[in-house]
């Protein structure tokens, strides 16, 4: 027999296209389809074999009866609708509970006309207008290795099924070696492989088995109350594999999951819940209020230490009020935690504070979650600079300033020790800063103060009047001998001298 796709041959009375070919296909399309993207289930079978199709032990085979890889079917597996509809708790689809809808085989092509006909009212559709004929994976989702004459599930509320060996069920899916071929399943093994749509010298006939979407999508709700809410760690395992955080109110939701049997399980260093985990049946309906207490599972000793600029050395005790996983971390890269920083019972945390060449103290914390350990370091002494160091006026006196430069965190203070300095602005500061200080007027002999800023002297020295101290004759002798020395004119000693005898 030939047709489009290449010549057949025959197996076990049904026509198939050669073995190469469909090897090829099938390991393409279905190994790397959904590679590393989906937790797939497992296929059902339980039981080994030998090359001769003997049952041996499973144990060391490596065969899928003894690896059973995957998440575990859903129990039930089927639930019968009562509607005439079935919802497949494994994948949330919902099947026709009649495997064989039209009563008799069709063509490809009759098998989607049919199908839209259910959507238009021509035939029944159990309420629902979104039937469509399953593509290659879903209609394979049904097989159940394990069994024969159906392959599907043991115990399944499906009527009329079709374990035909000579036509099998069509899917919607076209094969992209040969688009006149689509792809079947038999409901006798399981087998998938592909059909012409039609042959040259006749047609080809396959069952009819309606799907949909179904509603079979359901959520997990609850929240954590206690000492911690936020940022918790949700586990789903089960069926489905998820995980998720807690919100600023303590509350979670695992959304799109089937029916099934699933387990929920809080987790947060140095926190223990109650209960530690919660198992949860999704039979049909949303799950809400799947709550946990939480509350810290550890006591610190000490809970503060300090050091000077040089810095150390030092540890904490941890010590669990119940067993549970703690983890210390440290928030500043000057303390660095040495040995211990995690554990699951009582334990010690060694810890090593660098020196701080910076003359600014600082602050940092090793964190148990809400217990923290803080570290404070002093720094080493502050050095100030005065600028200018000193300034002089003349008799008239007049306002000044000076500059203060020191680092960031160190404080200072000014203070005049003369009344004819005073401080105007500046007499306190951290960091850099700017003294301003006003010097009087000064009708005696020369004269010299000093404005004391963090230990350092800034100086001011004020000319003295030509006419000051003179009462005396030998404070006239004193005014001569400036003039002799250059440091006063003549004018200056006659000045003094009138002085003298007016007095």
């Amino acid at each position: 027999m030939s047709a489009g796709g290449g010549s057949f041959v025959f197996k076990g009375g049904r026509p198939i296209k050669k073995i190469f070919s469909l090897l090829i296909s099938s390991f393409f399309l279905t190994s790397f389809a959904f590679a590393g993207t989906v937790n797939l289930p497992q296929t059902g079978q339980t039981k080994c074999f030998d090359t001769y199709g003997n049952e041996v032990p499973c144990s060391g085979t490596g065969q899928d009866g003894e690896m059973q890889a995957g998440f575990p079917w859903p129990s039930p597996r089927f639930i019968d609708q009562g509607n005439g509809t079935v919802t497949d708790n494994l994948t949330g689809l919902m099947w026709a509970k009649n495997a064989d809808l039209p009563n008799r085989t069709k063509t490809w092509q009759q098998a989607l006309d049919y199908v839209a006909g259910m959507n238009a009212g021509n035939y029944p559709n159990f309420g629902y207008t979104d039937w469509r004929l399953p593509n290659r994976k879903e209609l394979h989702s049904l097989t159940d290795f394990s069994q024969y004459n159906p392959a599907i599930p043991a115990g399944h509320p499906f009527t009329n099924v079709q374990a035909d060996i000579y036509w099998p069920y069509w899917s919607s899916s076209t094969r992209a070696s040969d688009q006149q071929c689509a792809w079947y399943v038999y409901m006798l093994d399981g087998e998938v492989n592909s059909y012409n749509k039609f042959y040259d010298y006749g047609y080809v006939y396959g069952y009819v088995w309606p799907v949909r979407a179904g509603s079979g999508l359901y959520s997990i709700t609850g929240t954590i109350t206690g000492e911690v809410i936020e940022a918790v760690t949700m586990l789903l395992s089960g069926s489905i594999s998820s995980t998720t955080l807690t919100d600023s109110l303590g509350r979670y939701s695992f959304k799109n999951l089937h029916n099934g049997n699933y387990t929920v399980t809080p987790t947060k260093s140095c926190y223990s819940f109650t209960p530690s985990t919660r198992s949860v049946v999704i039979n049909g309906s949303n799950t809400s209020n799947v709550d946990f207490i939480s509350s810290l599972c550890i006591q610190i000793s000490p809970v503060t230490q300090s050091f000077a600029s040089a810095g150390g050395t030092g540890y904490i005790d941890v010590t669990p009020t119940t067993i549970c996983n703690w983890t210390a971390q440290s928030n500043a890269s000057w303390i660095i935690i040495t040995s211990g920083n995690s554990g699951t019972g009582s334990g010690t945390v060694y810890y090593s504070v660098n020196s701080n060449t910076s003359p600014c103290s600082r602050t940092g914390n090793i964190s148990f979650a809400e217990q923290i350990f803080t570290v404070t370091q002093s720094g080493i002494a502050c050095a100030y600079s005065l600028s200018p160091a000193s300034q002089t006026f003349s008799t008239s006196g007049g306002a000044g300033y000076l500059n203060v430069t020191t680092e960031s965190c160190c404080n200072w203070a000014s203070a005049s020790n003369v009344s004819w300095i005073t401080v105007t602005s500046g007499s306190s500061g951290i960091s850099n800063g700017v003294v301003k200080y006003l010097v009087s007027a000064n009708a005696g002999s020369q004269r010299t103060g000093t404005i004391t800023i963090a230990g350092q002297t800034f100086t001011v020295t004020q000319e003295g009047s030509p006419t000051a101290g003179c009462a005396e004759w030998n404070e006239v002798i004193e005014k001569y001998q400036t003039y002799i020395s250059g440091q006063a004119g003549w004018d200056d000693v006659i000045t003094c001298y009138n002085q003298y005898v007016s007095s």
